[in-house]
């Protein structure tokens, strides 16, 4: 028998599941491989465990900034909105109502996420099910019909003017992260980014 520990997002309680029983200890382990490898799944799979699956799929694999942002993608806008949803069951209509639930106002009427985080959580959600596919537990990815949040084009980004930035480097001149200051006004470093990439645009 191939039991399997996890969190059920339908009850929010940990337990264990049963994944099978097998002839042999052999097919037990062969299928615990295939588990753990996310090569195997059921028609009753949650989206939640095949995620949890994915993840540990992730890690070690990937920059460790990246998986975070997988990590809090999963665990905290899509796990606990559509965990207990059955793989089988993810339609496209069922996701687009969950896009527009990450930025639709709350009761305090601030949104769950803001247009750019809600797109990268998509993305990730994307991610995982595409390989789903691949792995065959899904036939298609239910994500790529999905319309994906608007950026808010009514905040304007704010940046500094070429004479607005001489003046800061003219003022911290004597500062001794100075170094650091100028690096970053002339080459538009951030974390994450290629450092040269802003400067090689202009």
């Amino acid at each position: 028998m191939v039991r399997q520990g996890g969190y059920d997002a339908g009850t929010a309680r940990r337990g264990a599941k049963q994944l099978g029983t097998f002839a042999t200890k052999r097919a037990a382990l062969a299928h615990r491989k295939a588990v753990l490898e996310g090569r195997a799944g059921t028609d009753a799979e949650r989206l939640g465990d095949f995620l949890e699956v994915w993840l540990r799929s992730k890690e070690g694999r990937v920059a460790v900034s990246t998986f975070d942002q997988y990590t809090w993608a999963v665990r905290r806008h899509i796990t606990p909105l559509l965990g207990a949803v059955r793989l089988r069951d993810l339609t496209t209509e069922l996701l687009d109502g969950w896009v527009a639930q990450l930025t639709a106002p709350g009761s305090a009427g601030k949104p769950r996420l803001g247009p750019t985080s809600a797109r990268l959580v998509r993305k990730v959600l994307s991610m995982a099910l595409e390989e789903a596919v691949q792995r065959g537990r899904l036939q298609r990815n239910p994500v790529v019909l999905t319309q994906p949040p608007q950026p808010d084009r009514s905040r304007h980004k704010l940046g500094w003017t070429l004479d607005e930035a001489c003046s800061f480097l003219k003022a911290a001149s004597d500062h001794r992260l100075y170094g650091a200051f100028h690096l970053c006004l002339v080459t538009g470093m951030r974390r994450g980014g290629d450092p040269g990439a802003s400067l090689g645009r202009h």
